[in-house]
């Protein structure tokens, strides 16, 4: 299971996974075949120099297809401890970035997706989620909105859980207060790979 496999890897290196996370995909119809995603395309995310003092803070990047793995460790403390992101985002034809997510660990040891969207989305629309076999897509509701992104968040249960597992694409579709919708696919395909690479 994800949720178990982060939980173990996540408490055995001592990481707590911060939220990068992200604006994405909106569709109609169920079948991912017809779509045109030429105009959208996935980047690693935009990356700045960690805060702090010269040296306080390694960074280690890693790319898993196209997810990016990013772990921050604080190099003065006894015992190390990281923050990390599993992160994708997506650009649209001129290059602006208007949807990325990450896998992430609550405090709790929650596993959930983190969504991050335009900040002119429309709130009372749920983000929708469209999966492979299931019938009617994941409604994933907004938490927070502000003058540069509205945050969502959905746990990871059973269905995500088997769509990473098997490196499978989803589609993700939101709607902005204009009426203008995002729709496109994403792929799963390196996010199992990334969670793999933190163990011990």
């Amino acid at each position: 299971m994800i949720i178990a496999k982060m939980i173990i890897i996540l408490k055995k290196r001592n990481m707590l996974v911060k939220i990068l996370f992200a604006l994405a995909l909106i569709g109609k119809g169920e079948s991912f075949a017809n779509e045109n995603n030429s105009i959208y395309t996935i980047h690693p995310p935009h990356l700045s120099i960690p805060r702090g003092e010269p040296g306080e803070t390694r960074r280690i990047i890693m790319q898993f297809y196209d997810w990016t793995l990013i772990c921050d460790e604080k190099q003065k403390l006894k015992l190390k401890q990281g923050i990390c992101n599993v992160t994708q985002t997506v650009h649209d034809q001129e290059g602006n970035t208007i949807f990325s997510w990450s896998l992430v660990s609550t405090t709790n040891g929650q596993a959930v997706m983190l969504l991050r969207t335009l900040p002119n989305s429309d709130i009372n629309v749920p983000i929708q989620m469209f999966v492979k076999g299931e019938k009617k897509p994941v409604l994933i509701h907004y938490t927070q909105c502000n003058e540069t992104v509205c945050l969502a968040q959905s746990p990871v249960g059973p269905v995500l859980t088997k769509q990473i597992e098997q490196d499978n694409k989803v589609r993700i579709s939101y709607k902005l207060k204009d009426g203008k919708v995002f729709s496109f696919t994403v792929p799963f395909k390196g996010l199992n790979a990334a969670l793999n690479s933190l163990r011990p």
